[in-house]
C-alpha cells in the first residue's frame, strides 16, 4: 500500500488553483447577466429609436389647413373648427385648442383631402380679446388657424384674406378677380418657383357681402391662363379667409 504525503506547498499550490476556479465561476457568472442586460438595452434602443424614425415620417406626412368661425345666434360664444386634410395620410385629431384651453374630441380619421368641421366650441370669450385656435394630432403635430378671432360684444375677423398656394415652376403671375356676376379683375401678384416648389401668397379683400364674397384665382404663365380655383369668403357663417391651390 503507498501513503501519498501532501506537503505544505503543494496545500498552497492546491488552494491557490481553487482559488483561480471560484474567481472564474464568479466572474462568469456576473459577466453572462451583464451581457445579456446590454445586449437587451441594445434591442430597446433600437427598437425605440425604430419608432421615433417612424414617428417622424408619420409626423412629416401630416399637413392641415384650419378653419374657425363664428357659430351664429344658436351658441354665440361658440367658435366652430373645420379642417382640411392636405397630406398624403389620415390624422387624427385628438384636441382643439382655443387660447389656452383645449377640448378633447373623439372623431373618424379625416382621409387625404378630406374637409370635416370637428366641431363647435365654447370660448368663453372677453371683450377686447383675440382668439386663437389650433388643432393637435394623435401623432403630436400641431396646426393652427391663420388669424386670430377678436371678440367685443360679437365676433369680429381681423381682416379678409385669401392665401394662395402654388406648385410649379418658373416665373408665373397669380391673378385675383371677383365674380358677383361675371368677373372683374382685382389685383396680380408675381411670384417664382425656381426649378420646382411651392410658394405662398395672399390678397387681401374687402368685407364680404351678399353679392360680392366669390372669387376666382388663377395661375398665369406668358399669356397663358394654365390653372385657376373658385373660392368663396362667407363671413360670418364661414371662416374670415380662405386658401386657393393652384398648379402649373
Amino acid at each position: 500500500m503507498s501513503i501519498h504525503i501532501i506537503t505544505g506547498r503543494q496545500r498552497r499550490g492546491i488552494s491557490t488553483i481553487l482559488g483561480v476556479l471560484i474567481f472564474v465561476g464568479i466572474m462568469f457568472t456576473a459577466y453572462i447577466p451583464m451581457l445579456l442586460v446590454m445586449k437587451q438595452a441594445d434591442t430597446i434602443y433600437t427598437q425605440k429609436k425604430l419608432e421615433s424614425e417612424r414617428l417622424d415620417e408619420l409626423r412629416s406626412a401630416e399637413s392641415v389647413t384650419v378653419y374657425t368661425y363664428p357659430t351664429g345666434a344658436s351658441a354665440p360664444y361658440n367658435l366652430t373648427v373645420t379642417v382640411v386634410n392636405k397630406g398624403v395620410s389620415f390624422i387624427d385629431v385628438i384636441r382643439v385648442w382655443i387660447n389656452d384651453t383645449y377640448h378633447s374630441v373623439n372623431i373618424p380619421p379625416i382621409l387625404p383631402s378630406e374637409e370635416k368641421k370637428i366641431g363647435s366650441f365654447n370660448a368663453n370669450p372677453e371683450n377686447g380679446k383675440n382668439y386663437y385656435v389650433k388643432i393637435a394630432t394623435k401623432n403630436g403635430n400641431t396646426f393652427g388657424a391663420s388669424d386670430s378671432i377678436r371678440y367685443d360684444n360679437g365676433w369680429e375677423a381681423q381682416g379678409f384674406f385669401i392665401y394662395v398656394s402654388i406648385t410649379g415652376k418658373g416665373t408665373c403671375d397669380v391673378e385675383l378677380w371677383s365674380n358677383p356676376h361675371g368677373s372683374t379683375y382685382i389685383s396680380t401678384t408675381k411670384v417664382y418657383l425656381g426649378g420646382g416648389s411651392t410658394v405662398f401668397t395672399s390678397f387681401v379683400v374687402p368685407s364680404p357681402t351678399v353679392l360680392n364674397k366669390n372669387y376666382i384665382v388663377e395661375l398665369k404663365k406668358g399669356s397663358s391662363y394654365i390653372d385657376q380655383d373658385k373660392v368663396s369668403i362667407d363671413w360670418p357663417d364661414g371662416p374670415a379667409y380662405i386658401w386657393a391651390f393652384l398648379e402649373g
